[in-house]
């Protein structure tokens, strides 16, 4: 995933610049580059799906649970929610600053093709650091690791809003810290499976369908605020399309792809700190009780 990341962030904006023959970027240029990925795209997921294979294995005992019930067990989830909420704060601010990226070096930056170094450091950072993140988590926990990064990314984005834009050494080293601060991710799934199992062993029913349903919703609805929401923002500080870009505007291109992303992310982060209180330790203990439970069962309904 890292590397198609990578290759996709460096690619696209050449790509786009090939396309439209300058660095002013054309509505059609676009189009044709997502039309280029879809083909591509496509056939990568047929192979994904003829080649997977899912092994369930239910419990014996297991007794059916309603949509409803299902719902109702899930909001009082305690570890569910706090995961879904960082989820929602976190893919706000990722995904706005990376749907505005391209008026930020465009308009503030005034150079288009910093787009690809730009956009290019965090994938090959977390390419490199996806080898040392279950060091990292085995060292310091899920949690921390998690509160770490998004703290990190966080505060690098809000350092980035306050360097001049034409200091350019300064805004490669601010993206430089955004970049190498990117390892929290795979805590996220792994603590999803956390709140599964504390749920599992508390009420009996296990979600995990539903528990990563709700994952997913959180990070679509963030995705979806978050681009909306940016493109008002910079309305507000009178950004037109195609009009000559004020030094208000900028601020407002500035304040929609740096500031509030970093606050977004910071909250992200600041809501496991305060609120998450399993340990690994715990959660290595609650899948010991199920699976003890589970083979009580099992030999029961012999």
């Amino acid at each position: 995933m890292q590397v198609g990341q990578l290759i996709i962030n460096f690619g696209a904006p050449l790509l786009l610049i090939a396309i439209s023959g300058s660095e002013t970027i054309t509505k059609d240029s676009y189009l044709i580059v997502s039309i280029i990925f879809a083909v591509i795209s496509l056939p990568v997921f047929f192979i994904v799906f003829k080649n997977t294979r899912e092994v369930i294995m239910p419990r014996e005992t297991q007794e059916k649970v309603s949509i409803g019930q299902n719902l109702k067990i899930i909001f009082t989830n305690k570890y569910l929610m706090i995961i879904v909420l960082t989820m929602f704060f976190q893919m706000a601010g990722m995904m706005g600053r990376t749907s505005l990226m391209s008026f930020y070096v465009t308009h503030c930056l005034g150079n288009f093709a910093l787009m690809s170094v730009l956009m290019t450091m965090p994938a090959i950072a977390t390419t490199i650091l996806t080898f040392f993140i279950p060091l990292m988590i085995k060292k310091f926990g899920k949690r921390n690791v998690l509160v770490a990064s998004l703290l990190g990314k966080g505060i690098s984005m809000i350092w980035i809003y306050f360097v001049p834009y034409d200091n350019l050494p300064m805004i490669l080293i601010a993206h430089v810290a955004f970049a190498i601060t990117g390892f929290g991710f795979p805590s996220t799934l792994s603590m999803v499976a956390d709140a599964v199992d504390y749920q599992d062993l508390r009420t009996n029913v296990r979600s995990d369908g539903v528990a990563y349903a709700f994952y997913g919703l959180a990070t679509k609805i963030g995705n979806a605020v978050a681009g909306s929401a940016g493109v008002m923002l910079m309305a507000a500080f009178g950004y037109v399309s195609g009009a000559e870009i004020t030094a208000q505007a900028q601020q407002g291109i500035n304040i929609a792809t740096n500031l509030v992303p970093g606050i977004l992310v910071v909250i992200a982060g600041l809501i496991p700190l305060i609120f998450w209180r399993m340990t690994d330790k715990e959660a290595d203990e609650i899948r010991e009780k199920i699976v003890i439970r589970n083979q009580k069962e099992a030999q029961e309904a012999k």
